[in-house]
């Protein structure tokens, strides 16, 4: 652990920081005493989102339904675009 004084954090705040950013822990000293510890906030863990289940979705909501390709086609005649 590293240590640096108020002094030191006010006048070299990105050498502190750099340590800081390394992954290591600096004590705060006030008069040769520890006032506090500053610590590196471990990362954050992110999951990957899964994607859904499109194929199980349609499932549920039409069941085993299945139109041909006509049936489709023939609709869309109907509207202008």
């Amino acid at each position: 652990m590293k240590t640096a004084s108020v002094r030191d954090i006010r006048q070299n705040f990105p050498r502190v920081m750099a340590w800081i950013a390394d992954g290591e822990s600096v004590a705060v000293t006030m008069r040769r005493r520890i006032v506090a510890r500053l610590i590196p906030e471990p990362a954050p863990t992110r999951k990957k989102p899964s994607a859904p289940d499109f194929k199980a979705i349609s499932r549920e909501i039409f069941g085993d339904r299945t139109y041909p390709g006509d049936a489709v086609e023939a609709e869309r005649e109907g509207y202008r675009f």
